[in-house]
């Protein structure tokens, strides 16, 4: 199965491209830029760029992952709309995916194992003395809170 996934939900915006099958899943292409706007102009020359990377055509894609959210809601909107376009022309169809479980999993992989009886808590400033929080069980897949807006103050509760 052939994958394209991109996230605009921050000051960056990226894209991939990889390969998942019965032995895991492996990144064909992948880019990351980061700014604060410009995502609109950004997202489809680098979505054509890993795929040319990866030397797939759109007719290869089997699926769009594009997260949603929580983050700034005009870089989410473009996100999902050019998945909803493309997925229109490609005929695969959208997943969505919290952005901060998206996080979530690139943590736990750069974290290696780690205790599974601590909860993984990601958190992302959302300005105005805010962020977005979630918490993580055993894996990164395993939410055990919804995707919160919380005063800074209160991220600490969250693995209590």
């Amino acid at each position: 199965m052939n994958i394209l996934a991109f996230d605009t939900c921050f000051d960056a915006c990226s894209a991939c491209v990889a390969r998942r099958d019965a032995t895991g899943v492996e990144v064909l292409a992948s880019a990351f830029e980061q700014f604060q706007a410009g995502h609109a102009e950004r997202l489809v020359p680098m979505i054509e760029s890993v795929m040319v990377q990866a030397g797939l055509d759109f007719a290869d894609i089997d699926r769009i992952a594009v997260t949603i959210g929580p983050g700034s809601f005009t870089g989410t909107r473009i996100g999902v709309a050019a998945a909803r376009g493309l997925a229109l022309v490609v005929g695969a169809p959208v997943i969505g995916v919290s952005s901060l479980a998206v996080m979530a999993g690139v943590g736990e992989r750069e974290l290696g194992t780690r205790n599974a009886a601590e909860d993984l808590i990601v958190a992302v400033d959302a300005r105005r003395g805010e962020v977005y929080a979630q918490a993580f069980g055993k894996s990164a897949r395993e939410a055990i809170s919804p995707p919160l807006l919380l005063p800074i103050e209160e991220v600490v509760q969250l693995g209590s």
